[in-house]
């Protein structure tokens, strides 16, 4: 009786250290996809989006909303790029956002999160890019102006956007307080 109930409580063990290993699995992967989940805006939001159809269905190619954003120091600023495709075929477009023109220079300390592409838009359809720039606590108080570029192939590089430049330059402009 004494070796049966022995048994019994190694296996009770086994199964417990089994059992917190796989919590522990299971915190450490919802963690990590939360903190993902906070780096990258998942897409545009619906006021944005709105505002941005509004836009392109008064003819605009390329449109961008919001154009300027106040963030405080730590902060992000979600802004939304619409592409309307008018080539009359189906095409891939992809963005370039270029780095910011700051006042006072602050160029390494501001993160751009975007997907650059390509976006495949049926013909006469539109889609939607966000695009979030992250401001470090230690970000100096300034402006930032970036350019938005869109390209009508699958990619989007500073030496392709004199011949593949699609629509109209946006611009994004990001106010540190």
């Amino acid at each position: 009786m004494k070796k049966a109930s022995m048994e019994l409580s190694v296996n009770f063990l086994v199964v417990m250290i089994v059992s917190l290993v796989l919590l522990g699995i299971g915190v450490a992967l919802m963690a990590k996809f939360l903190i993902l989940g906070e780096k990258m805006p998942a897409a545009v939001n619906e006021q944005q989006k709105t505002m941005l159809e509004q836009a392109l269905n008064e003819g605009a190619l390329i449109a961008a909303f919001p154009s300027i954003l106040t963030v405080a120091r730590g902060g992000k600023a979600d802004f939304g790029i619409g592409i309307n495709n008018e080539l009359g075929v189906d095409n891939s477009f992809s963005i370039f956002v270029s780095e910011g023109n700051c006042k006072p220079d602050m160029p390494e300390q501001l993160k751009k999160l975007y997907v650059a592409g390509p976006h495949d838009i049926n013909n006469n359809a539109h889609d939607y890019v966000p695009v979030r720039i992250t401001v470090p606590r230690s970000a100096t108080k300034g402006t930032c102006v970036f350019t938005v570029y869109v390209c009508k192939t699958g990619s989007c590089s500073a030496t392709s956007l004199s011949t593949d430049r699609y629509g109209d330059l946006q611009t994004l402009q990001l106010n540190v307080k």
